[in-house]
């Protein structure tokens, strides 16, 4: 981690916030690197243990983005905490114009883009000045601020540190305000498991009791998905979290509302 210089992938003009956060004690950071909240400090994204699925590793990186660091610092800097700016902190862009490296593709102004995972289920697994397209918000990190027509490996974008109040976050997330709506359509014949870029409203019309298995919790704070059974018969969804535990069941014509608030699934079933 932090061993490229990221300083030229800062884009003026553009809006520049900043904030001092403390970093771990020891830490390489570059200049330019991406960095997300561990709960206890600000780190590049590449100290992040990878969970396995890009998917997942893209969910639970923006919802506890930072920004981007304009400071650098070496491992031998063994303090940590602040605000004793610059020995005891960090300065980080939580809003700024950022020219990230990518894949070669074509990009859109507006596209959304999210974190780069190598779905390894490791330390190292993400990139620290990287990024890639996502589908919807609760999978990104900012949006792309330049239309490339033609196939490019470096892409304008705008970051924006979320979800952090501390931070003076310029964009919090609610519930469900950052998933797609849909609908998605749960199996007939099988058993159905969403992710967190499933849509939020799935329908389904099942032949036999199915079971909907939901995202696990520690990537799914703020996320929530209304399950419609269309079955005229007496065949329910049984929906069940990651642990396989039913969070409620939703009968022939009824509708459930589940909902996740980082920790745990809670479920209101329609009478």
């Amino acid at each position: 981690m932090g061993s490229t210089f990221g300083g030229s992938r800062f884009v003026l003009p553009g809006p520049v916030t900043t904030t001092v956060l403390n970093v771990p004690a020891s830490t390489t950071i570059s200049i330019g690197d991406l960095l997300y909240w561990n709960g206890t400090a600000a780190v590049p994204l590449s100290a992040a243990t990878g969970s396995g699925t890009a998917l997942i590793d893209q969910a639970t990186i923006a919802a506890s983005f930072v920004g981007a660091s304009q400071q650098g610092r070496i491992a031998a800097q063994t303090s940590t905490g602040y605000p004793d700016y610059p020995l005891n902190g960090i300065v980080i862009a939580t809003d700024c114009i950022y020219e990230a490296a990518c894949a070669s593709a074509t990009f859109e102004c507006g596209d959304l883009v999210g974190i780069v995972s190598a779905a390894a289920g490791a330390v190292g697994d993400i990139s620290d000045q990287s990024v890639v397209a996502v589908s919807q918000p609760n999978l990104a990190i900012g949006y792309v601020v330049q239309k490339y027509s033609s196939a490019t490996t470096t892409v304008r974008v705008r970051l924006l540190g979320k979800n952090q109040m501390a931070f003076a976050n310029p964009s919090a997330r609610e519930v469900g305000n950052g998933q797609i709506v849909g609908p998605g359509t749960l199996a007939a014949a099988a058993d159905t498991t969403l992710t967190v870029g499933s849509a939020s409203i799935q329908v389904g019309t099942p032949t036999a009791t199915r079971v909907v298995t939901l995202p696990a919790v520690a990537s799914s704070k703020g996320l929530i998905f209304y399950i419609v059974n269309n079955a005229a018969a007496t065949y329910a969804f049984t929906v069940k979290n990651a642990g396989a535990t039913t969070i409620g069941s939703v009968a022939a014509t009824k509708t459930g509302i589940f909902f996740c608030d980082g920790t745990a699934w809670y479920a209101t079933i329609g009478s």
